[in-house]
């Protein structure tokens, strides 16, 4: 990169929101612009999406995102079905409540939003926040995928506190047309308050309640046998969050206490602020459908780059 991070350098990053390495050895970077956007909010920038050649070590794409507001982004999957030199990446925007939507083919991107993806006022307990309060727009995204139908894949996304929806992902592609009309509640609701999601190749969802920090999957297959609860974390870990299955079929997950951040009430401790949790599943990660992991090299940039972005301490959950 020309910079890891420069503040109001816009050809540097920012403040990375949501990360993405598909199995060919991409890293897709989604880069909000702004910088301390809940204490001291610095947007000289625009957003953008940087997609980087962990491989070659080279930048592939540095693209602008349209925008007419301040973007916070949330979570980012990538749609492999089409092909790799025809992916498409979705990115949730929880501070206007919209989704981005970017075609490599076409170096193009525009926005989504809907009733269902608009901020709506939650409030539940957590931490010293007995309540909490936070108006949030589409948070959590999640790709189900159908190997042989490509046009049948559905985007999953769900604000903080409501149902989960769905979207055909060809719907999505096709700019101008987006969600209009395309937006369905699912027949079972979320088990509590939470943020991000997670999908497998066999399309099994996952999420965690930011209340109880318990983690729940729901079998996409099974829709009657509803959501069913894996485990409940240990109570030092708060606001878990940014779900994603790794190489190895580890659940990953990142304690990051971002309703601490959003009062800006992180206070220097011998606790750790971020923690990346990795949790066995022997589920493969939804992107494996369509492309393999091509080398012993590649298959671990995932779990690295991750834990390079964000890890402060790491601990590892068997159940």
């Amino acid at each position: 990169f020309r910079s890891l991070n420069q503040i109001g350098d816009c050809m540097a990053l920012q403040n990375v929101d949501a990360i993405e390495i598909d199995p060919s050895g991409r890293l897709w970077i989604a880069d909000s612009g702004q910088t301390a956007p809940f204490s001291n909010p610095d947007r000289k920038c625009p957003p953008k999406l940087i997609v980087w050649d962990l491989n070659l070590n080279q930048e592939l794409v540095h693209h602008q995102l349209p925008s007419s507001g301040q973007p916070l982004f949330k979570q980012m999957v990538v749609d492999l079905s089409l092909g790799l030199q025809h992916s498409f990446a979705y990115i949730s925007d929880f501070n206007s409540g919209s989704i981005f939507v970017y075609s490599l083919s076409s170096n193009t991107s525009w926005s989504i939003q809907t009733e269902q993806t608009q901020p709506a006022n939650n409030v539940w307990n957590i931490g010293q926040f007995q309540p909490f309060y936070l108006r949030a727009g589409v948070y959590g995204l999640a790709l189900i995928t159908d190997e042989n139908i490509p046009a049948q894949n559905q985007l999953l996304g769900s604000r903080l506190g409501e149902a989960v929806f769905t979207c055909p992902a060809s719907q999505l592609q096709k700019e101008g047309v987006g969600g209009a009309g395309g937006l369905d509640s699912w027949v079972v609701d979320k088990p509590g308050h939470a943020g991000g999601l997670a999908s497998s190749a066999g399309g099994q969802v996952f999420l965690v309640t930011l209340d109880t920090s318990h983690l729940y999957t729901f079998n996409t297959t099974e829709v009657e046998s509803g959501w069913t609860s894996v485990c409940q974390l240990p109570a030092q870990y708060t606001w878990v969050d940014s779900p994603n299955l790794d190489q190895d079929g580890n659940l990953i997950l990142v304690s990051n206490r971002f309703h601490d951040f959003t009062r800006d009430n992180i206070k220097i401790s011998p606790d750790p602020i971020f923690s990346v949790i990795s949790i066995p599943m022997e589920q493969q990660n939804y992107m494996t459908r369509y492309v393999q992991y091509s080398s012993p090299a590649s298959r671990h940039h995932s779990t690295w780059i991750f834990v390079i972005f964000i890890i402060f301490s790491k601990v590892f959950i068997n159940f």
